[in-house]
């Protein structure tokens, strides 16, 4: 979960975040939380904190309700909280980070849900309201792309991904009008058949990199929240050069 405070340009602690943050983005790691301090266009400062917790934690009456944000500082500063012994400036600068905080509940899909062999594209049977973790099954009309297809905690491609989508998904129609993208007579029969074949075609792409895409996103989950994820991102940026 992450956690979104903003630090304007009056704040107590803007020098603080300018020093670590400057006119672009500042990441802190350690144990089981991070910190993100990026400057906005009218350079104040957007501030996350990024925990592994129950969504609860942020609801109303929860340790860190927004609609307290005593209770909510002491969540995350407090004795037993998750920056309890960070340094302090980065304590500082959640400590001075105005409320009411946003919450912003992190999620991701089931990998499983992207195997090989949990495609099925035949018909529309099922509960919709009870959907199945791990089999993918076809709705003749409906196509996802982006986040609705392959929801993914952040790593930098969410949005990549879902432009690329759009783009596999334009060139799979354009290829299966072929000859016929010059038609003029409407053919409801035959441009469903068209649209499918496209949306079929498009899924068996996308699905392949949907899988990349999450365990990518696991991949960087287990960095980043991992108790020397510092040193592990250090090494990663080093090892990119």
């Amino acid at each position: 979960m992450f956690i979104e405070g903003r630090l304007s340009n009056d704040n107590s602690e803007y020098d603080t975040a300018r020093g670590m943050a400057g006119k672009g983005t500042a990441m802190a790691l350690s144990a089981k939380s991070v910190l993100f301090v990026q400057q906005m266009s009218d350079r104040s400062y957007r501030l996350y904190v990024g925990v592994t917790t129950p969504e609860t934690l942020t609801r109303p009456g929860g340790p860190a309700d927004p609609a307290d944000m005593d209770k909510a500082r002491a969540t995350m500063l407090g004795p037993r909280g998750f920056y309890a012994n960070w340094a302090s400036n980065t304590r500082a600068l959640i400590a001075a980070s105005e409320g009411p905080w946003r919450p912003w509940p992190l999620y991701r899909l089931p990998i499983g849900l992207f195997s090989p062999e949990s495609t099925d594209s035949g018909g529309t049977e099922g509960n919709i309201n009870e959907p199945d973790q791990t089999h993918w099954k076809r709705t003749p009309g409906i196509v996802l792309l982006g986040d609705a297809a392959h929801l993914a905690t952040p790593n930098g491609e969410g949005v990549n991904q879902a432009m690329y989508d759009s783009l596999v998904l334009f060139n799979t129609i354009m290829s299966e009008l072929g000859d016929e993208s010059g038609q003029t007579a409407y053919d409801e029969k035959k441009d469903q058949a068209v649209l499918e074949r496209a949306i079929t075609a498009y899924e068996s792409d996308m699905r392949s990199r949907a899988r990349e895409h999450i365990q990518s996103s696991i991949d960087l989950e287990d960095l980043m929240y991992a108790d020397d994820g510092a040193a592990r991102m250090i090494e990663m940026f080093g090892d990119s050069h």
